[in-house]
């Protein structure tokens, strides 16, 4: 279903210094009433304020009081469907308050929804590393979001260095030297959800690529280097297990 585009937060100038206003919506763009949620302000040190709030008969709430500090990030958070769903980040200054307009969604963990494409490509490196960059895209079907706090996003055994990288920060939360990457929050219904990854691969001059699939690949390609060569080894026809 089309849905209108929700602005990222932003400053008004109608609005008080040190306030935040945050509307909420569900899937069909109805407010969402009586629904917690919390103003949370991150210092430079690591600090963390929270301001709760609930929203009214509108979906919006005016949280009062937040400080401003020009070394802080302040995001929403709430809990919906027992999904943690969060907006962007924004600063705060003395131009006016903040408007925050989010969309939560109803969730499934069902992995039937999601259509995949995957994309590699390979860099040769020194010291026989090969950097191989794995961009994966995917997209929800129908009006729920997807949500599995289970769900690893892995690298191919025998790698190092994985990493999540920029376009897919918002979704993905990387925990230290893990070879692996979790969801942040509920990927959202009918928008192209990019959790792509990199790492690094030791080889012996050829590199097997071998990954399951958490998801139903609908396409697969390679990019390389023309000097290098690629040949098929192995597909599986099932969709959950496909390398």
């Amino acid at each position: 279903a089309k849905r209108s585009a929700l602005p990222p937060p932003r400053i008004l100038r109608t609005l008080a210094t040190g306030t935040v206003r945050v509307s909420l919506r569900d899937a069909s763009d109805q407010p969402i009433a009586g629904q917690n949620l919390i103003v949370v302000k991150k210092a430079a040190t690591g600090a963390v304020e929270k301001f709760r709030a609930v929203s009214g008969p509108d979906g919006s709430v005016t949280v009062k009081d937040i400080p401003v500090r020009q070394d802080s990030l302040y995001f929403v958070e709430s809990a919906y469907g027992k999904a943690p769903y969060q907006s962007s980040f924004f600063g705060m200054d003395d131009r006016g308050g903040i408007d925050v307009q989010m969309r939560l969604f109803e969730t499934t963990s069902d992995p039937s929804v999601i259509r995949a494409a995957v994309q590699y490509d390979i860099v040769e490196g020194e010291n026989d590393l090969a950097q191989i960059i794995q961009v994966f895209e995917v997209m929800v079907d129908g009006d729920k979001a997807f949500w599995d706090p289970e769900l690893r996003i892995e690298s191919m055994d025998g790698s190092k260095g994985f990493t999540v990288l920029r376009p897919a920060e918002a979704f993905l939360d990387h925990d230290e030297k893990a070879p692996y990457a979790t969801l942040h929050g509920p990927i959202p219904p009918g928008t192209l959800t990019n959790l792509s990854t990199g790492y690094l691969f030791e080889h012996d001059g050829s590199v097997q690529l071998q990954w399951v699939a958490p998801f139903d690949l609908v396409q697969a390609s390679v990019l390389q280097d023309e000097r290098l060569e690629l040949c098929l080894l192995y597909t599986s026809p099932s969709p959950r297990d496909r390398q």
